[in-house]
């Protein structure tokens, strides 16, 4: 292959580090922090190489960090993402404690239980153990923990002379007492990681134990003597592949994507040669999308094991010129990913303790292996873990439905508060009310809400993204085991015509109206399959109506991994339903801040909010569930009728 010019080298950094992150479509620059329910519990691998120890000193020159080596790394083809470099955390230095700090309330945000930190024991000799307990004694971190014993020789694999040993591991019975009774202060902690009770203990290569079974042994006897009680010992399968019995541990993990070794054995190459722009690169280049393959055909072997996933693989910072590289990783391929396996492992365990599925890894950056936010994808690595776990979670049925309803009503036009919030007195369905507005006209609202003695909380927001971006500061902070359902209705008065009156006065006469309330509230009960209900007079088709919005309502779609068929998709002209909180929550688990929404200058469409008008049906989708419309007009008052969409005015 030829080797390309330095134009093409330039474009291709520019596209690795600028292109993205001007597009708002592609990078993602917050992570929700909405409470979400969880199908498994998700460690993630820590590697702990981000501050210089007087060791790395010596072997790889004075300063050196894990970001030493990331920050050599060029592209060696087209379209290698090379080098990979960190946005909201920056080149940190683990030796400060806000780091980790800012690194665990990540993770819990995006849903992970606990970090699975690599400790580095060498006959009594621990190296880089500081952030481990700095990590442990920060009383300001909320967030659980466990260990990796990385038992290889400490060689210069890295560079690729694994025949250079810099520290050797030398093993007896007396070194496995000392290594236990070491570690014993942080079996102990509160905030240690365990299955079924017992802390966790992983251990990299079993094999390389003189008996396996000698030391798991006197580990075992050693903390039922000494306080402990008994302990849960893993193994990986990196290297082999056997019953974790025969060698006395309780089970096994995987370490994707090397598990039982390596790319070559299990991957396919990635289609086609893309041309190099190093003529001396001498790597290999799979296909990150094997991986979701392998894992569709995986069967479980018939002792208790652990899965692994990994967000992407490119170790080129460590080995220039000769790395291995996943191509074709990204936040969506990452999600659909995960989410297998996250189902496969409820599936497979009953007992949640068991539900245990680790990620290589949280920062493994000399790897390209990271879910922390980068120049590229910003958050889009947490926001797709937290998607996965929250889509398997909401088909899995594991989120009950309470009979309370939050009602979310913003009140932009003041004049229309009587007609807004008067309904609510008579409303006999056990609910609580939400009013949003904008902070200028905050004293009228409070003072109406006074007058009437209402029950409700108030929020002051930014005049952005209409009654939409106020809805979703709401539902962010709900909390879905007292809601089982949401009202989303505004103050709507659009100038879009002589319709707007109307409009508003068609929605709420079916939503607002306490019988009518009560009815669909009892028809989502009735249709478990349904997640979001509106009138059938305002559900427009998706197709006529997306104009200037296609673009910004594919992409929400993708995040929250729904899929779009345009020939069917309809939506709610005007924004107000009745939805199952369920339906909502992968609306809520985006990224999408206030700052996203654009300035209000008065737009008739193609604005963020009306992206997100037409994007609650794949929420609702995302979630397993579908939407559907009721009829004012049917007998009774209320009637669900089949998905169908009416020829309403409504402006593109």
């Amino acid at each position: 292959m030829k080797n390309a010019d330095l134009s093409t080298l330039l474009q291709t950094f520019i596209d690795n580090h600028f292109g993205y992150v001007s597009d708002r479509a592609e990078y993602i620059s917050t992570l929700s922090q909405i409470k979400t329910p969880r199908a498994a519990r998700l460690v993630a691998h820590y590697l702990p190489q981000f501050y210089p120890i007087p060791e790395n000193n010596e072997w790889w020159g004075h300063g050196f960090t894990e970001w030493t080596n990331v920050t050599r790394a060029v592209p060696q083809f087209v379209g290698h993402y090379q080098p990979r470099l960190p946005a909201d955390l920056g080149f940190y230095d683990l030796r400060l404690p806000e780091v980790q700090e800012q690194q665990a309330a990540m993770a819990k945000h995006a849903g992970l239980s606990a970090f699975c930190f690599y400790f580095y024991w060498f006959s009594g000799r621990t190296l880089l153990e500081a952030p481990l307990k700095s990590f442990v004694e920060n009383d300001n971190i909320d967030f659980e923990f466990c260990l990796c014993w990385a038992n290889d020789d400490w060689s210069r694999t890295w560079s690729g002379n694994a025949n250079e040993i810099l520290i050797a591991q030398e093993y007896s019975p007396d070194d496995d007492i000392a290594f236990i009774a070491h570690i014993a202060q942080y079996l102990r902690h509160k905030k240690y990681f365990r299955v079924n009770g017992r802390p966790l203990i992983n251990v990299w290569r079993s094999a390389m134990l003189p008996d396996p079974a000698a030391t798991v042994g006197r580990w075992r006897d050693w903390c039922r003597q000494n306080g402990i009680g008994e302990i849960h010992v893993c193994r990986s399968e990196s290297y082999e592949r056997l019953d974790p019995a025969e060698e006395g541990f309780d089970s096994a993990f995987q370490h994707s994507p090397s598990d039982s070794r390596w790319l070559e054995r299990n991957l396919a190459r990635y289609p086609g040669s893309p041309p190099l722009l190093n003529p001396n690169f001498d790597g290999q280049v799979f296909d990150y999308h094997d991986l979701l393959r392998r894992a569709r055909k995986f069967v479980e072997p018939d002792y208790p094991l652990f899965r692994s996933v990994c967000p992407s693989w490119d170790n080129q910072a460590r080995r220039p010129g000769a790395g291995r590289t996943l191509m074709g990783a990204d936040p969506g391929s990452y999600r659909d990913y995960l989410e297998t396996v996250i189902d496969q492992t409820a599936q497979h365990h009953a007992a949640p303790s068991q539900r245990v599925v680790f990620i290589n890894a949280w920062n493994e950056w000399g790897e390209g292996a990271y879910l922390e936010p980068d120049r590229r994808f910003g958050f889009g690595n947490l926001e797709a873990t937290k998607m996965a776990a929250l889509r398997v979670a909401l088909r899995n049925g594991a989120m009950a439905e309470p009979d309370r309803i939050a009602i979310v009503v913003h009140v932009y036009y003041t004049d229309l508060l009587s007609e807004c919030l008067d309904w609510i007195e008579a409303l006999q369905l056990p609910h609580d009310l939400f009013v949003t507005t904008s902070a200028d006209k905050r004293t009228i609202v409070e003072s109406f809400i006074a007058e009437r003695g209402l029950a409700a909380t108030l929020v002051s927001t930014e005049n952005r993204g209409r009654d939409v971006a106020p809805f979703l500061e709401v539902l962010r902070s709900l909390d879905y085991e007292r809601y089982g359902k949401v009202l989303k209705l505004h103050s709507k008065a659009t100038q879009s015509g002589p319709y707007g009156a109307a409009w508003r006065q068609g929605l709420f006469r079916l939503l607002a109206d306490p019988e009518h309330l009560k009815r669909a509230a009892a028809l989502l009960d009735e249709h478990p399959e349904i997640g979001v209900l509106g009138p059938r007079k305002y559900l427009l088709a998706m197709q006529p109506y997306l104009g200037r919005n296609e673009s910004a309502v594919r992409r929400l779609a993708q995040r929250m991994g729904a899929e779009i068929d345009l020939e069917t998709d309809t939506f709610f002209a005007g924004t107000m339903f009745i939805a199952r909180t369920k339906a909502l929550l992968p609306l809520g688990a985006l990224g999408l801040a206030m700052a996203d929404f654009e300035p209000e200058l008065g737009q008739g469409n193609g604005t963020l909010a009306h992206a997100i008008e037409r994007s609650v049906i794949y929420s609702a989708k995302a979630a397993g569930l579908k939407l559907a419309a009721i009829d004012e007009e049917a007998a009774g008052g209320v009637k669900l009728v089949s998905q169908g969409c009416t020829t309403f005015p409504y402006v593109v």
